[in-house]
């Protein structure tokens, strides 16, 4: 093989080794914004549970 041959080779292989990194930091991305929706909705309902919660055992005398 000639040397630039083995030049445009290697080129070739190091744009689909980045594309395929790109791809992955965009799942990796989508996955981060799928959790921390999750999480806001987990932090929502347990603020929601701590409210009932209270308001359920506040008559309790001590």
């Amino acid at each position: 093989m000639s040397c630039k041959k083995d030049k445009v080779q290697y080129y070739d292989q190091l744009d689909a080794g980045i594309a395929e990194m790109e791809e992955v930091v965009e799942r990796i991305r989508t996955e981060i914004n799928e959790l921390m929706e999750m999480k806001k909705a987990l932090n929502q309902l347990n603020g929601l549970l701590k409210k009932e919660l209270k308001e359920l055992l506040d008559p309790l005398p001590y």
